[in-house]
């Protein structure tokens, strides 16, 4: 299956829960437990009320949306018994990169629904680490069940790391000095590139290639486009003693791909005949600068979530780019 399918899936319904409990206007959904308490702002201690808003909310929508994703999609394939799939350096292992990213980012946003609810650190930690390898897993024990894939361990590996990257952070310095942040280029072009036959038959184009694999609206290609994409590790110096380093500029090294136009090779077939792209496969890595928006200066904790958000995507900014084809390239505006 489609990880950008399943990742948008799974983010999706975490992001609507948290914008739920963070965004709900009327206080009379979840009674504040002091008078002085702004909707947004964390509570102190435990809150009753708001534990149970956010279980009820939270389990509603796990379930829902495990059915949900199984009708939508592992209905329409073929059931086996279960069974592991070792998918590594498929997709240049872009897809395992946004495993680690997706669970990061789940883990750290139901930790703060948690800390929402006045639960205590320890306990917050846990269950956002939980929910965001439950999140995954869920997935995964799907692919293990279709004929046409299987549980993937490298995947659930990138799963662990992305929570473990999380839970270190929160419970060694209570905050995250280290971020995993995502990119993807909007809508990119193609090149023209035509396929025929032995005869020399049109058969074929590559951007038809492009819409087969990672879909024709600018929403899929934004989620599904391996090309496109750009998983971030964002470092803020400050935070380890670099005193003379603004405290909101961090340092981002990134890693993507290019060429991808399969799996595990740029091969495919149509009405028996073989197509394949020539053009080598690689790997890209970038440093650049980035924007650490949990540093910028608020009291409005409606602002420190929107922040919070801001803060799971790289902005455009210069990059530098290196790849073993074209070598150093500078970027001046980088968009993915």
């Amino acid at each position: 299956m489609n990880s950008g399918f399943r990742h948008l899936f799974s983010s999706l319904i975490l992001s609507l829960f948290t914008l739920f409990i963070t965004c709900k206007p009327h206080i009379s959904v979840c009674q504040i437990a002091s008078s002085e308490l702004k909707f947004f702002e964390p509570d102190s201690q435990i809150n009753t009320t708001r534990i149970w808003t956010a279980s009820s909310i939270t389990g509603v929508i796990t379930l829902g949306s495990g059915i949900g994703l199984y009708n939508a999609w592992y209905s329409q394939y073929d059931q086996s018994a279960f069974h592991f799939f070792n998918d590594w350096n498929e997709w240049q292992n872009m897809d395992k990169y946004g495993h680690a990213y997706t669970t990061y980012f789940q883990s750290e946003t139901a930790y703060k629904v948690a800390h929402w609810a006045g639960i205590p650190k320890k306990k917050a930690i846990f269950f956002g680490t939980a929910y965001g390898l439950l999140a995954q897993t869920t997935v995964e024990v799907f692919d293990g069940f279709s004929t046409n894939w299987g549980f993937s361990l490298p995947d659930f590996a990138f799963n662990c790391l992305g929570a473990g990257l999380f839970a270190f952070q929160q419970s060694a310095w209570d905050e995250q000095r280290i971020r995993l942040k995502f990119t993807s280029r909007l809508n990119r072009p193609y090149e023209d590139v035509i396929f025929t036959d032995p005869e020399g038959n049109v058969i074929t184009n590559l951007q038809e290639r492009v819409y087969d694999l990672y879909g024709k609206t600018v929403a899929q290609r934004f989620i599904k486009d391996y090309n496109s994409q750009t998983i971030w590790l964002s470092v803020n110096p400050s935070k380890f003693g670099a005193d003379y380093i603004p405290n909101w500029l961090s340092i981002v090294v990134g890693i993507g791909g290019e060429n991808m136009f399969g799996g595990f090779q740029n091969s495919w077939t149509i009405d028996g005949q073989v197509l394949s792209y020539p053009e080598t496969r690689y790997v890209q890595f970038y440093i650049a600068p980035d924007l650490d928006w949990s540093e910028l200066n608020t009291s409005s904790h409606f602002l420190k979530t929107l922040f919070g958000l801001f803060n799971t995507y790289r902005l455009p900014m210069p990059a530098v780019e290196y790849n073993v084809v074209e070598g150093w390239s500078v970027h001046l505006l980088m968009l993915h």
